[in-house]
């Protein structure tokens, strides 16, 4: 069933993320991350000019089990998966549909990227799913490849889990990401709560 997760706050990024780039990024937190075969995508897209515009950072490099690919196939993908191969877009099976490839924490990404040109910075910021997992993981990838092209992040996001189960901050400083959970000053829980739910 999972816990629901929410996040206030957003992490800002200076200078503003530049074109192509942000357009990228954004469609990269916006698809599902399987598990591909690179071999396979270099034999699809075998001219590296045609793979520029797929890949992540626009070089043509779909990264490790094809971290960095972004699919032109997706909205025919959950019909062709049940069709007999070959799978679409570097797919070695239908099972890889539900294998993020590293170093991706998961299948999806729950963050979006919002530019602020005219104030020359970007955002990056929940994107209000529901269950959401590895935010900070993904937040903490996404700050390194930022942080090696010269921008930097900073900022703090506060993360309430489950209505209150536990709560947690996700700092970023540059390349590094920290998450601290913490319980929130309250008085009497345990005796309110014992009386509450007696029988």
């Amino acid at each position: 069933m999972g816990t629901n997760t929410d996040f206030t706050g957003a992490i800002r990024i200076t200078p503003c993320v530049e074109e192509p780039l942000a357009t990228r990024l954004k469609q990269f937190m916006d698809i599902r991350h399987m598990k591909r075969n690179v071999k396979t995508l270099h034999t699809l897209f075998p001219d590296l000019e045609d793979r520029k515009p797929m890949s992540l950072f626009g070089d043509g490099d779909f990264g490790e089990e094809g971290a960095f690919f972004i699919p032109v196939e997706t909205p025919d993908l959950n019909r062709r998966l049940h069709e007999a191969g070959p799978y679409p877009e570097g797919l070695d099976n239908k099972f890889s549909m539900n294998k993020p490839p590293n170093p991706c924490p998961s299948l999806y990404c729950d963050l979006v990227l919002l530019n602020d040109p005219n104030n020359g910075r970007s955002y990056l910021g929940w994107n209000e799913a529901e269950k959401s997992y590895y935010i900070t993981d993904w937040i903490e990838l996404i700050a390194g490849w930022l942080s090696e092209r010269g921008y930097h992040l900073d900022g703090k996001m506060f993360a309430v889990v489950e209505g209150g189960m536990s709560y947690y901050t996700i700092t970023v400083d540059g390349a590094k990401v920290t998450s601290t959970e913490f319980t929130p000053e309250a008085t009497y829980v345990s005796e309110f709560n014992d009386l509450l739910y007696e029988d």
